[in-house]
């Protein structure tokens, strides 16, 4: 699954405003996830068992979905990483790019995450999140996809290419 535009959206405009469905503090395990979705009703819960899972085989069922899916939650940059990460039925849709169009933040204030329009979006364009660091390079960014993503990226051999028209995303 994927996000498509359903109209032109402007440079800096919020396209998803979404609360997670439940946070994880760095060292989340199996029992963590487990009592999260415990109180959560029946059909949150089945939206959480058809989350994509790409580590089938590798990770326990919830595990696989929870790092299939989870976004950081807290400044999550080069130098720090965030402290807690957050599992978001919507947010979750949006597949990756290494020229994403779509940026994610963490509104600690209003504890929901905020996907905004890093440039002009057209209606039908499909909107995108970067993955993992943008400057990282070619070879680095499609490591890091197929070993947490199990996908491989057909991107540019490099960032600036890859901001003149290149297309990464290919889907598992």
């Amino acid at each position: 699954m994927g996000v498509i535009a359903i109209g032109p959206i402007a440079k800096g405009e919020v396209v998803l405003s979404e609360a997670p469905l439940f946070t994880q503090q760095l060292g989340w395990n199996m029992r963590t996830i487990v009592q999260s979705l415990f109180f959560k009703t029946a059909d949150e819960k089945r939206q959480f068992l058809e989350l994509k899972n790409c580590h089938q085989g590798k990770l326990l069922l919830y595990m696989g979905i929870f790092k299939t899916n989870a976004l950081p939650c807290g400044n999550n940059d080069r130098r720090a990483r965030a402290s807690k990460a957050g599992l978001f039925l919507q947010g979750s849709r949006f597949n990756s790019s290494c020229v994403p169009n779509v940026n994610n933040y963490w509104n600690e204030r209003r504890q929901v995450i905020e996907f905004r329009a890093l440039k002009v979006i057209a209606e039908g364009d499909e909107l995108c999140i970067a993955y993992t660091a943008e400057m990282k390079s070619r070879a680095s960014r499609q490591s890091e996809l197929r070993g947490n993503f199990g996908f491989e990226c057909r991107c540019a051999t490099s960032y600036a290419q890859a901001t003149i028209g290149g297309q990464c995303w290919i889907g598992p």
